[in-house]
């Protein structure tokens, strides 16, 4: 995915059951990474039970990782995802 410099994007994932067990998200963070230094972090937004968002927003081009972490009853699960910064 690429994103430019300066634009506000709604980033948004959804967490699914492979085994169609239903479950529900209860809380959720991310960390935004540039070169290893994190950029900025805060509270994902939940809705839905599933569904997980925050607003991207640089100023500097480059590639950033994205780490996300969410609660499923008592397991604290993470993910990651790149994203490119063109200006």
């Amino acid at each position: 995915m690429k994103i430019y410099t300066d634009e506000r994007v709604t980033l948004k994932f959804r967490v699914d059951n492979l085994n169609g067990d239903d479950f529900t998200v209860s809380d959720g963070d991310y960390s935004v990474y540039l070169d290893d230094a994190v950029v900025s972090a805060g509270k994902l937004n939940v809705a839905d039970g599933c569904e997980l968002s925050f607003v991207f927003s640089v100023d500097t081009a480059g590639i950033y990782k994205i780490a996300i972490w969410y609660d499923v009853d008592t397991d604290r699960r993470k993910a990651e995802f790149p994203i490119e910064v063109v200006e």
